[in-house]
């Protein structure tokens, strides 16, 4: 496993960053440089787990923070010697609270196998799709734990797992529509009710 924190790294909202796309460019291409020159000696075989984290004094929300890595994400998987949309590669982008002027990214890779002990999420269409490779001594005592009703956790390539018991069944859904909602052509549409009136675009405007 490679963990590797880069101090004074600052990531920040490309969305609401002032100047011209100019500044954004230098910016990225000053992110890759430091990435490149940390990892020069550091190596990691694909298909692996990346995760980039973000370490300031105020969070990002996530359409921002995924942007804000983006120069990062994209030197790591030059780094790896892939493109980074290749699915053997699996990115996470995270980020925690920093001290008053500290800013910092913190890069953890672990490589990954179905015949090691791990976690893997693969992020699919209509749900994502976890890979959680255990010893038999641990899948044992897993085994034994979920006998109880009791929560249970595991930890496993640096994710931890919580295994508990519903006090109810699954929630269907209901085709009745919610109030102030009126059921049109198979789909619900907005109308004055108790959360107000939506008002919608007028074709070709």
């Amino acid at each position: 496993m490679i963990d590797v924190t880069i101090p004074g790294l600052r990531l920040v909202s490309e969305a609401n960053a002032r100047g011209s796309w100019h500044g954004g460019a230098t910016r990225a291409a000053q992110q890759r440089r430091i990435v490149a020159l940390v990892f020069r000696t550091l190596r990691c075989a694909v298909p692996c787990n990346v995760r980039i984290v973000r370490i300031a004094p105020l969070p990002l929300d996530d359409d921002n923070l995924a942007r804000a890595a983006k120069a990062i994400r994209d030197e790591l998987a030059s780094w790896l010697g892939v493109d980074d949309r290749d699915e053997r590669v699996s990115w996470t982008v995270a980020q925690t609270k920093g001290g008053v002027r500290e800013y910092a990214v913190r890069v953890i890779v672990r490589p990954w196998s179905p015949a090691s002990p791990g976690l893997r999420i693969t992020r699919g269409v209509e749900g994502d799709e976890v890979s959680v490779v255990l010893t038999s001594l641990e899948r044992a005592i897993l085994a034994a734990a979920l006998v109880s009703t009791a929560p249970v956790s595991v930890d496993v390539g640096g994710s931890r797992v919580t295994f508990a018991t519903a006090t109810r069944g699954p929630v269907e859904a209901s085709g009745k529509p919610a109030a102030g909602v009126v059921a049109t052509s198979g789909r619900s549409e907005a109308t004055a009710g108790a959360v107000g009136v939506v008002g919608r675009k007028r074709r070709g405007a």
